[in-house]
């Protein structure tokens, strides 16, 4: 398949500023590695930390597509359209590999598989933390090959406005859009949106079916953290998601949704 033209716009208002000497002196923090925040330096173990300003950069909208660019770690499609994904790390086996978004597991337990394309806007990360090899064993005999924790801001320090935008030259379309509430010194929502519209079918082997899956997909997001005594925090979020997905013959249409005369899968 031909590689596809990215075009990027991103804005960011009334963000804290971000320096990347700063961000290279300055001890990062880490809670993949004993569940609580602690420096890197303090952990003793191979903790890659991913900033989220450094994702912004990524042409991604999904989960399994963001994790490509972490370095030993191998995301594979699979399942209809694509809809399913293994992660790997370092040449191990999927089921030894955990991931986690907020604390919550992703993969499938028994099959380590998990769905690939829950949406994920770069906008809402605060950084992703991998964990490599069998010191990871503190989550679980499922968790030996590695860990990989994504984490997304806390709405007290997000900023109040972010967007980004992406098209390509394959009619592929992206938007997230991300904005903050504060509801008092201790209180504050962070409320996201992601919009990715894929729908215009190539052919370039001219086998009659469609290179890529089709998609049309709309995804929100709502986070509220709360301030308490001792520096505290407590934090709770809800996603909604709806998702149009398409593969199959070039003429196919929702007239043959259930009929064997066109094959398409939908």
């Amino acid at each position: 398949m031909k590689k596809a033209m990215v075009f990027l716009l991103g804005i960011l208002i009334f963000g804290n500023k971000y320096s990347r000497a700063q961000d290279t002196l300055l001890d990062p923090v880490t809670v993949t590695s004993s569940l609580i925040e602690k420096r890197s330096s303090e952990t003793g173990r191979n903790i890659t930390i991913i900033k989220g300003e450094a994702l912004t950069a990524l042409p991604v909208h999904s989960i399994d597509e963001l994790l490509k660019y972490v370095p030993g770690v191998e995301a594979q499609q699979r399942g209809p359209q694509g809809s399913q994904s293994d992660i790997s790390i370092r040449g191990g086996t999927f089921q030894q590999v955990l991931v986690i978004l907020d604390g919550l597991r992703l993969n499938d337990p028994n099959t380590g598989h998990f769905t690939g394309y829950i949406p994920i806007d770069p906008t809402e990360i605060e950084r992703i933390e991998v964990l490599k090899g069998a010191s990871s064993a503190i989550y679980g005999s499922d968790a030996v090959g590695g860990v990989i924790n994504i984490i997304t801001k806390n709405a007290l320090s997000a900023p109040k406005l972010s967007v980004d935008m992406m098209t390509t030259s394959w009619s592929e379309n992206n938007l997230d859009l991300s904005t903050k509430f504060n509801l008092g010194k201790n209180a504050a929502s962070l409320l996201s949106l992601n919009y990715f519209n894929y729908t215009k079918r190539f052919d370039e082997n001219n086998d009659n079916f469609t290179d890529a899956a089709l998609q049309n997909r709309i995804s929100v997001f709502n986070k509220w953290d709360f301030k308490r005594k001792e520096n505290r925090q407590a934090s709770f979020a809800l996603r909604y998601l709806y998702e149009d997905r398409f593969g199959g013959e070039m003429q196919w249409n929702k007239s043959y949704r259930g009929s064997e005369q066109v094959y398409g899968e939908s």
